[in-house]
C-alpha cells in the first residue's frame, strides 16, 4: 500500500503484499481497493471489515463492482474529480464525500485517495475534528478560548464516562450550568433507549483508540424535552493535557425539523439540504481573516492559507456585503449572532450559500476576533427554488395557461438553477420536425438553425424512434451534431461559440403513460461546466414538467376538437354551425346579401345501411361529405347535424333562386353511384331551404324554418326540394 497517513496523523510503514490480507481487517478505518481494467474500467477488488460495518453492505456484493456507484448524489462532482485524478497517480486527495448504506441512506465521510504498489487505495474517515484536534498547533489559552467561542458543545470525560470539563457553550444548548454537570456520568443525560448504542459506541471507541464517526443521540435538556444532538467522540485518554474521551455535540433539532417538513413534500430536496460539513474562521478588528479551519475546502474549495489574510468580504457577493456588514457589527455590538445568509464565491467561481453564526470574541485578549461558524446552505436554497418553480409550473399547467408560457417557465427553471446553461423546449409536428416553443435565452438565429433541422436528420429519427417512457438522455460535446447536415458548418460552429455553448444534452419528451414521443428539451452549456447528478435530476425533472404540459395541451386541443367537429366525417358539429348562421346574419345587413341554409337529409338511408351494413353505412357517410365538400363556395360551411343528416351553411346568397341553385349543385354531385367494396351504391336526397337577410333573426329560426322546408320535401316524396315560406308553415 505504501506509506498513507493513519487515523491519528501518524505515517504508517509500507507492507509487504503478503502482510496486506491480514492488515486490512484490523484496521478502524473503512478501506476500499480498486484496479482498473485494461479497458478502462474500474472495480472494486477488496473492502475491509471496517467498511462492512459503516455501510452496511456484504462484502461480496461490493468486490467486482465500480466503486463510484456507491457515492451518493450529493457528493460534489469536483470532488469525485479530484478522487479520480488520485486514483489515476496524480497525487493524493482528500475530500469529503457523501455514500450510500445499505439500508438506503448517505454516510457523510472523508475519502483519502492515492496509488501505491500498483494499488488504488481510499480511506474512508469520520470527517467531523474534535475542536481539541483542530486548535492543537496553538498554545491552551487559545484553544480553550477558540472552545468557549464555538456553538457546539465540547465535554471531556474520564474513561468511565464522568464529566471532568465542559465548555460553556452548554449552558446554551442544553441550559445546565457546567459545574452541576462536572462529576455526574455523561449517559445520565442520553435518552435510556440509546443507552445501549452508546455502551456499544464508547468501548469500541476505547478498545480501538480511535474516534468514533458522528452518531445522532437524543439528550435530556434542563427543562425536560429533548435535543437531538450529534456526538463525536476523541479517545485523548493517553493526552498528557487531557487525559480523558473528548465528546464533541452539535445541536441537530432545528436542522432536523426542518430537513423533515421539506422530506415531507419532496424527497429530493432531503437530499440537497443535507449540507457540507461546517467550517469556522476568525475574523479581526480590521475584518481580516486569521484562521479558517481545513472544513473550508468543502465549503469553499479553498485551503486555509488562501484564506488567511484575505478580506473578509473579497469572496461575497456584492450585492450580499451591506447586509453582512449589518450582521457583523451587529454581532459585535452584542445583537443577535445569527443565523445570518450570504453568498459567497467557491474556487470553482460559482457563488455558493451560507449560513453562518458570529460570537463576539473581539475582547478575548487570546482570540481578538470575532468567530465564525458557516455551513453551506446551497443546496437547500436549490432545492426551495425547485419546488416554487415546479409548484409554479404546474399551477400553469392546471390553469390552462397557453403551452408556450408554461414551456417557457419550465426553460426559465433550468437556466436559474443551472448557471450558464440555455434552453430550448421543442415539440414534434405532423410532419415529424421539431420546432422550438421556448428559447429564452438562446440566441433567435441558434433558434433559427434548430428549426432548420429536417426531419429525416440522423439525430431527430433518432429521438423520435425513442420508446422509453423515461427521459432519454443524449449528451453531445459538439452541439452543432444536433443540426445534422447544414450548408455551413463552420459558421453555426461560430454561432455557438459566441454564445459560449459548447456542449449539449437532450432529453426526449414522452407522454406520461404511452410513451409516445412528444418533443425535446435540449440543455446548451459552457464547455468548463459538469453536469453532475443534481444538474441531472433538475433536467429530469423538467423535462418531466414540460411532457406533462405539452400532453396536457393536446388533450385539452383534442376536446376542443371534439366539441366542434363530427368524430366520423370531421365535418363541423351543429354548435359550430350554430355560431357560422349567427356570423353570417350579422354580416348580411352591410354586405347586402342573405344566408340559406339548406338541410339535406339523405332518402331511405335506413334501409341502405341494413342492407350494407353499419361499417358500409359509415363509409358512404363519409364518402357523402367528401362530395358535398366539393361543392362549396369560399365562405361556405358544410357540417353534419346528426345521423344522415347534413347542413350547408351559405353565406352572401342574393335570393331564394340563389339558394335553389347551391341546393341543386348539391343534388347533382349526390345523383352518381358510390362505390363501396365491390359494389356501388345509388343516394337522393331530400332538401330543405331557409333563406334570410334580417341581421337580427336568430339562428334557431332559421334552422327551425329549414326544417319545416325538409318535411315538406320529403312528405312530397324522396329527391325533392323545398324552400320555406310563411305560408307553408301555415299549412
Amino acid at each position: 500500500m505504501g506509506e498513507g497517513q493513519g487515523a491519528s496523523g501518524r505515517r504508517t510503514r509500507a507492507l509487504p503484499p503478503e502482510l496486506l490480507a491480514d492488515v486490512l481487517d484490523h484496521l478502524a478505518e473503512a478501506l476500499v481497493i480498486t484496479e482498473r481494467s485494461p479497458a478502462g474500467d474500474r472495480r472494486v477488488v477488496r473492502v475491509n471489515a471496517a467498511f462492512v460495518r459503516l455501510f452496511g453492505h456484504d462484502a461480496d456484493v461490493v468486490v467486482g463492482a465500480d466503486p463510484w456507484t456507491l457515492v451518493g448524489a450529493e457528493t460534489d462532482p469536483q470532488a469525485l474529480a479530484r478522487l479520480e485524478a488520485a486514483l489515476a497517480g496524480d497525487g493524493v486527495a482528500t475530500t469529503p464525500v457523501t455514500l450510500r448504506h445499505a439500508d438506503g441512506g448517505v454516510v457523510r465521510v472523508l475519502a483519502h485517495s492515492f496509488v501505491s504498489a500498483g494499488l488504488e487505495v481510499t480511506l474512508l474517515r469520520d470527517p467531523h475534528r474534535s475542536p481539541v484536534d483542530a486548535v492543537g498547533h496553538h498554545d491552551e489559552a487559545w484553544a480553550q478560548a477558540i472552545v468557549s467561542g464555538l456553538s457546539d458543545v465540547v465535554i471531556v470525560t474520564d474513561d468511565e464516562g464522568v464529566v471532568t470539563w465542559a465548555s460553556p457553550s452548554l449552558t446554551a444548548r442544553l441550559g445546565y450550568g457546567v459545574a452541576e454537570v462536572v462529576g455526574t456520568p455523561c449517559f445520565d443525560y442520553l435518552d435510556p433507549d440509546q443507552l445501549d448504542l452508546a455502551a456499544m459506541e464508547w468501548v469500541e471507541t476505547i478498545a480501538v483508540g480511535s474516534r468514533f464517526s458522528p452518531v445522532a443521540f437524543r439528550v435530556r435538556h434542563v427543562d425536560g424535552t429533548w435535543r437531538v444532538m450529534q456526538i463525536s467522540a476523541a479517545p485523548l485518554l493517553d493526552h498528557p493535557a487531557v487525559r480523558g474521551m473528548v465528546l464533541t455535540l452539535t445541536d441537530l433539532t432545528d436542522r432536523a425539523e426542518a430537513e423533515e417538513r421539506i422530506a415531507a413534500s419532496e424527497r429530493w430536496a432531503k437530499t440537497l439540504i443535507e449540507g457540507g460539513i461546517g467550517m469556522v474562521a476568525i475574523i479581526g478588528h480590521d475584518g481580516m481573516i486569521s484562521y479558517a479551519s481545513s472544513s473550508s475546502v468543502a465549503v469553499l474549495g479553498r485551503e486555509p492559507d488562501e484564506l488567511v489574510g484575505t478580506v473578509q468580504f473579497d469572496l461575497v457577493h456584492p450585492e450580499d456585503r451591506d447586509g453582512l456588514a449589518d450582521a457583523f457589527a451587529g454581532a459585535i455590538a452584542g445583537g443577535p449572532s445569527g443565523p445570518h445568509e450570504f453568498r459567497v464565491r467557491h474556487a470553482s467561481g460559482e457563488y455558493r450559500v451560507v449560513s453562518a453564526m458570529f460570537t463576539d470574541l473581539l475582547d478575548s485578549p487570546v482570540i481578538g476576533g470575532v468567530v465564525v461558524n458557516a455551513h453551506d446552505v446551497t443546496g437547500r436554497h436549490r432545492a426551495e427554488l425547485l419546488l416554487t418553480e415546479q409548484a409554479e409550473v404546474l399551477e400553469a399547467v392546471a390553469r390552462g395557461a397557453p403551452l408556450e408560457i408554461t414551456l417557457q417557465r419550465v426553460a426559465l427553471m433550468i437556466e436559474h438553477l443551472i448557471e450558464g446553461a440555455q434552453v430550448a423546449v421543442g415539440t414534434t409536428d405532423a410532419g415529424g420536425r421539431m420546432r422550438t416553443r421556448a428559447a429564452p435565452l438562446l440566441p433567435r438565429a441558434i433558434v433559427d438553425l434548430l428549426d432548420a433541422v429536417p426531419a429525416d436528420a440522423p439525430l431527430v429519427r433518432r429521438l423520435s424512434a425513442a420508446a422509453d417512457t423515461a427521459a432519454t438522455l443524449l449528451d453531445l460535446d459538439d452541439p452543432v451534431d444536433l443540426l445534422g447536415a447544414t450548408d455551413d458548418v463552420a459558421a453555426a460552429r461560430r454561432l455557438f461559440a459566441d454564445a459560449g455553448l459548447g456542449q449539449v444534452r437532450i432529453l426526449v419528451l414522452h407522454a406520461p403513460g404511452t410513451g409516445e414521443v412528444l418533443g425535446a428539451l435540449s440543455a446548451f452549456v459552457p464547455d468548463h461546466l459538469r453536469l453532475g447528478p443534481i444538474e441531472t435530476e433538475v433536467l429530469a425533472r423538467a423535462a418531466n414538467l414540460a411532457s406533462i404540459a405539452v400532453e396536457r395541451a393536446r388533450f385539452e386541443s383534442t376536446l376542443e376538437y371534439q366539441a366542434s367537429f363530427d368524430r366520423l366525417t370531421g365535418l363541423p358539429n351543429r354548435a359550430v354551425l350554430h355560431t357560422r348562421i349567427a356570423e353570417g346574419l350579422a354580416r348580411s345587413g352591410r354586405l347586402g346579401a342573405g344566408v340559406a341554409v339548406v338541410f339535406i337529409d339523405l332518402d331511405r338511408f335506413k334501409v341502405i345501411n341494413d342492407s350494407i351494413g353499419h361499417a358500409r353505412g359509415d363509409e358512404l357517410l363519409q364518402l357523402v361529405a367528401e362530395r358535398l365538400a366539393g361543392t362549396l363556395r369560399p365562405g361556405d360551411t358544410l357540417g353534419r347535424f346528426g345521423g344522415d343528416e347534413f347542413m350547408v351553411v351559405c353565406n352572401r346568397i342574393a335570393d331564394e333562386e340563389a339558394a335553389r341553385r347551391a341546393a341543386t349543385r348539391f343534388s347533382a354531385v349526390l345523383s352518381e353511384p358510390f362505390s363501396l367494396g365491390d359494389g356501388t351504391v345509388h343516394v337522393t336526397a331530400s332538401m330543405g331551404i331557409a333563406v334570410s337577410d334580417d341581421p337580427d333573426e336568430l339562428p334557431e329560426a332559421l334552422i327551425r324554418n329549414a326544417d319545416v322546408a325538409l318535411f315538406r320535401a320529403k312528405d312530397s316524396g324522396r329527391n325533392q326540394l323545398q324552400v320555406f315560406s310563411e305560408a307553408l308553415d301555415r299549412s
